[in-house]
């Protein structure tokens, strides 16, 4: 009896080293994503999108936040591998001085078939003000 191909489960998490400071009234975070494979197969992440695309979700629209995070190289991972990807970001101020939620995401498009398509995200609250 077949139970199915063996497929990869991604996941993502803010690592330990992620962290937020004020810098000249700009909120900075460095992040570590920790992408995992749970799965019983290996995935093959493309550099050109997979890993991890990042999203704030303030309380009001800032134009133009919602974008990839590219590393610009091919990396297989097998299953129960995890790596870890650091970069970091400057935000502007909320219009109302409001928090923000920090979302990763991993494997946005769905172009890696895995065994669960719902665990691909992961969120970071920061609150409101912290550059006030």
């Amino acid at each position: 009896v077949s139970c199915g191909p063996a497929l990869p489960d991604l996941t993502v998490a803010f690592g330990p080293k992620s962290h937020y400071t004020c810098e000249n009234a700009m909120l900075r975070v460095v992040i570590g994503a920790d992408i995992k494979n749970e799965g019983s197969g290996a995935a093959v992440l493309a550099g050109d999108w997979t890993k991890p695309w990042l999203t704030a979700y303030p309380s009001k629209p800032i134009p133009n936040f919602v974008q990839p995070y590219h590393t610009g190289k091919a990396v297989t991972l097998n299953p129960g591998e995890t790596i870890t990807d650091e970069f970091s970001i400057s935000l502007p101020p909320v219009p109302d001085g409001s928090a923000y939620d920090l979302i990763l995401e991993v494997d946005p498009k769905n172009a890696i078939q895995e065994a669960n398509e719902g665990n691909n995200t992961a969120a970071l609250q920061i609150p409101a003000k912290v550059c006030s």
